[in-house]
């Protein structure tokens, strides 16, 4: 129901030539279109009306398994952190690091934007989605990051904070 072209033919289109992950959002909520439109590529498809932490969720799923599709090894190196995205791992100098799997998340957000201020709902939403908990949650999480990677946790280096809006990861460290 797109203005020029229907959502199937332009998800047989993108098929012929990328794999890139794709779901459908629609009104149409039949079996056959749902059937459909899987056969003809989406990788998931959600109907109308959706609650945005369902899509959340789903959007994260889609991603989990098209990286592990796709042999992900990215590593990301910034500020004297190397973060690899395949193995979840995290070495600050030689030393590896343990962080829980949403400290991960937290890190992984901010390192692959530095400079981007994401306010505590938009981690919340990201990487709490399945959860019914306060946003503060952020907030503890984010002091145990900073606890295992800054060298002094009581002047944060690395992850900033914007005061009243959010936090960031400092852009101008190399």
């Amino acid at each position: 129901m797109l203005p020029e072209i229907d959502g199937m033919t332009l998800c047989k289109m993108i098929r012929q030539h990328s794999d890139v992950p794709i779901i459908m959002l629609t009104a149409k909520d039949d079996y056959i279109d749902k059937i459909l439109g899987l056969e003809l590529g989406a990788d998931d498809y959600v109907t109308k009306p959706f609650h945005k932490r369902e899509l959340i969720a789903r959007i994260n799923a889609v991603y989990r398994r098209y990286g592990s599709h796709k042999g992900n090894d990215e590593t990301i190196e910034t500020s004297g952190l190397r973060l690899n995205v395949s193995n979840r791992t995290v070495y600050k100098g030689d030393e590896e690091i343990s962080l829980t799997a949403k400290e991960f998340d937290l890190l992984s957000i901010l390192v692959r934007k530095p400079g981007r201020v994401f306010t505590r709902e938009m981690l919340f939403e990201t990487i709490w989605n399945e959860y019914a908990c306060d946003t503060r949650t952020v907030d503890v999480h984010i002091s145990n990051l900073r606890e295992k990677i800054e060298h002094d946790p009581s002047k944060p280096e690395l992850i900033k904070t914007k005061w009243g809006v959010g936090y960031f990861f400092r852009k101008d460290i190399q």
